[in-house]
């Protein structure tokens, strides 16, 4: 079995300040099929991320409205994830 979850987020929001973007998605729950065990077991949700290089990839990829998939996968615990674990 693959531990895999591909979700499909709805942008709601950019906004351009000073500093940077924000981005905000949430889950489009409409792709019920797309979204499969995501839509099915998650009622709510909500990402917000700040873009602050004006040359790189992000600042211009996120559009409002638009429609994006986040895949989510188990990544390896790091030498600093590991020394924060409680004793």
């Amino acid at each position: 079995m693959s531990k895999k979850v591909r979700a499909k987020f709805k942008c709601t929001q950019v906004s351009i300040f000073e500093y940077g973007k924000v981005i905000g998605l949430k889950p489009s729950f409409q792709a019920k099929e797309e979204n499969g065990d995501f839509s099915k077991d998650t009622l709510a949700g909500e990402m917000q991320i700040q873009v602050d290089n004006k040359d790189g990839k992000a600042w211009d990829f996120f559009e409002a409205g638009g429609e994006y998939y986040l895949d989510f996968t188990p990544a390896p615990k790091t030498e600093v994830d590991a020394a924060k674990k409680p004793n």
